[in-house]
């Protein structure tokens, strides 16, 4: 069974609380030097053995003015990941800055354990992805976002009207030959 949260940009803080973050919000902020941005993150803000998990990265797309963000958990038995979160950006970059950001709080919480993870679509305007393992995370423009639907494809599957109305197409008898009928010609010399 599949569950999904929805959460719009003004939404209470405790709705957050569901996703695993105590009522203390954790904060990650941005320091911007001279030179190029860092990440300052104080020991006071972020509990750094907790590691990089959906809550935080709920936090951290809503401190990044992230908007209509949308939780779904994936179930077990599609082996691909557990949770999908979902994100809208305002302009593509804004797109690239949430998701360099993100990549930036991933790398500093990172375990040693854990994988290395990658920024699918550097090159797309409209639609960033990162694959965390347990989690993926889709930014993606607001136009996107409807065409896709990908809210819909991940928890309406068995009620979607438009899936149901496609005819189920069965594979010819032919189609797949049958190795034991069918075995090469050895010639014979006489």
């Amino acid at each position: 069974m599949m569950l999904a949260r929805c959460l719009r940009s003004k939404a209470p803080h405790g709705l957050l609380r569901a996703a695993g973050l105590s009522s203390s919000l954790q904060k990650v902020t941005r320091a911007t030097t001279t030179d190029a941005h860092s990440l300052a993150i104080t020991d006071n803000l972020i509990d750094t053995t907790r590691g990089f998990d959906v809550g935080l990265l709920v936090s951290v797309l809503r401190q990044e003015n992230a908007s209509d963000i949308c939780v779904i958990r994936v179930s077990p038995e599609l082996r691909y990941t557990d949770h999908m979160i979902i994100a809208s950006g305002s302009s593509p970059r804004h797109l690239g800055a949430m998701a360099e950001f993100v990549l930036k709080a991933f790398k500093f919480l990172r375990k040693d354990e854990e994988r290395h993870v990658r920024l699918e679509g550097r090159d797309c305007d409209d639609w960033k992805c990162i694959d965390f393992g347990s989690m993926v995370l889709h930014l993606m423009l607001s136009d996107t976002r409807d065409t896709y639907e990908l809210e819909k494809l991940w928890t309406l599957r068995s009620h979607d009207e438009q899936l149901q109305r496609i005819p189920q197409h069965t594979l010819p008898s032919d189609f797949i030959l049958d190795m034991n009928t069918h075995s090469p010609q050895t010639s014979s010399s006489t």
